[in-house]
């Protein structure tokens, strides 16, 4: 067993290293990766390893796998799935507005909705999961950056619960650890806790209200007001 355990660690370093090595323009879009022995040789792994990365990056839409001919570099805008969003948001190094932006915007397309249909749709006990988890933040140190962050996230995946469609509270899930990820660095930089909670407030007030413009307006003021 820690035998297997210590070969999923380095498969995963293994497709990390690729996965930002392919996003820092290493290894461009179209070009092939080097052979899997020099690969094995060059990261101190067997070949076992990086053919099970392999496996994974082809998966997560960063490479095609093309049998003799080796492994090219696809274009992940295109090919890409959830996964690689986690490693171009945490690649290292400060995030281009061009990226944030785009994070935002999607996040912002997505959970306006889940808003709206959870004004529609939440039930008391959405309610009430709503509530304790807006009290959980009140509870949290205001420097224990990690805590919030897990808080927040909390929230948004309740509002998706309450919407009434499975795939919405899954589709945030998937993007967990990139989004506290993210909000970590967002609360080093220009946000408050008692300004995110208050905002949390008037969400969870527009929901109570059944009132879905409301709700959308107040999600999107969370976002906004994250914006650097």
């Amino acid at each position: 067993m820690e035998k297997e355990t210590k070969k999923e660690l380095l498969k995963d370093k293994f497709v990390e290293e690729i996965t930002n090595g392919v996003i820092s323009g290493r290894y461009p879009i179209g070009s092939k990766l080097p052979p899997e022995r020099e690969l094995a040789l060059k990261m101190g792994i067997s070949r076992t390893v990086v053919r099970s990365g392999m496996a994974e990056l082809a998966a997560n839409g960063v490479i095609r796998q093309l049998g003799r001919q080796g492994c090219v570099v696809v274009d992940y805008r295109v090919d890409g799935r959830m996964p690689i969003v986690d490693a171009i948001l945490t690649s290292g190094g400060e995030l281009s507005k061009q990226i944030l932006d785009g994070y935002i915007g999607a996040r912002i397309l997505v959970e306006s909705e889940t808003a709206r249909l959870a004004a529609l749709h939440r039930s008391n006990d959405d309610l009430y999961h709503m509530f304790f988890i807006i009290r959980e933040g009140y509870e949290v140190e205001e420097g224990d950056i990690k805590a919030l962050a897990k808080q927040e996230f909390r929230f948004h995946k309740q509002i998706a619960i309450a919407c009434g469609n499975v795939f919405y509270p899954i589709f945030i899930n998937s993007m967990e650890n990139t989004a506290i990820r993210l909000l970590e660095e967002l609360y080093c930089k220009n946000m408050r806790k008692q300004d995110i909670l208050k905002l949390q407030e008037q969400l969870y007030e527009a929901i109570q209200e059944k009132n879905p413009e409301k709700s959308v307006q107040a999600m999107e003021n969370i976002f906004y007001h994250r914006r650097p």
